[in-house]
């Protein structure tokens, strides 16, 4: 009567563990990008939001101007001149990301005058322009290196920003 495992036994325990595992940790990144793009999709929702209530304030001074910059105003600027939509959401929500090094997966990264960009993960990334005569914040640029054109048009698809093909 055997008391122990075989070394085949064994073997074919741990490359169903390893199967498993590889399966498991495809369907957790999975679930990571889903959260990323859920969350891109809230806070575009709340700077869109913003745009236009800030559409509203100038309406109501008679002025009906959409905000020059969606960013903090620098020095020597006027109050005036700045929706301040992102000031008003940052400290709240914390989404635009200071520095490139501060990125991470969900992160808004301001890139220039009202030019940004949103890390899903290192590789898929929504590239963003706000248009000043519009108020739209749209979509110039979605760049995935590691996608094929199944998931990009499902992720592109997924998206409340409408991104090129």
């Amino acid at each position: 009567m055997r008391k122990a495992f075989t070394i085949l036994e064994l073997v074919f325990v741990i490359v169903i563990l390893g199967i498993l595992a590889a399966i498991g940790t495809s369907k957790l990144f999975s679930v990571m990008e889903t959260k990323a793009i859920s969350k891109f999709n809230d806070e575009y929702m709340m700077v869109t939001s913003s745009i236009s209530s800030e559409f509203a304030k100038t309406i109501s001074k008679g002025r009906f101007e959409f905000p020059k910059t969606l960013e903090k105003l620098k020095a020597g600027g006027s109050k005036e001149d700045s929706g301040f939509v992102f000031d008003a959401i940052i400290p709240k929500h914390r989404i635009l990301a200071s520095d490139i090094k501060d990125i991470k997966k969900g992160s808004w990264v301001y890139n220039s005058a009202n030019n940004y960009s949103f890390y899903i993960n290192a590789n898929k990334i929504i590239k963003l322009n706000y248009d000043t005569n519009s108020g739209k914040l749209k979509c110039k640029e979605f760049v995935c290196s590691d996608c094929d054109a199944d998931e990009r048009k499902t992720i592109i698809s997924g998206l409340k920003a409408s991104c090129p093909l």
